[in-house]
């Protein structure tokens, strides 16, 4: 199933909610991106204040982020509740 630019943003974030600050090769690791999409998307990130670089030039997730991944998971859970049994 192909991810969606949510989906991977997601993927980096929850990457990031570790409180772990991590470098572009790590993340591209964890959220199975390349290394260039995972570069363009932090950077966009970055200018969205979802994350941003500390004193060593690794990523660390704001609390803006934290807020919106807690909603994108509070919206996917809306739009597809699990299957009742």
């Amino acid at each position: 199933m192909k991810r969606c630019r949510h989906d991977i943003v997601a993927d980096i974030l929850r990457a990031l909610a570790s409180l772990t600050p991590k470098n572009v090769n790590r993340l591209a690791l964890e959220a199975n991106l390349s290394h260039r999409r995972a570069r363009i998307l932090l950077e966009t990130m970055a200018l969205r204040g979802l994350v941003q670089k500390d004193e060593e030039g690794r990523y660390v997730i704001t609390s803006r982020g934290f807020e919106w991944l807690r909603l994108y998971e509070l919206l996917v859970e809306m739009y597809d509740p699990p299957a009742l049994s």
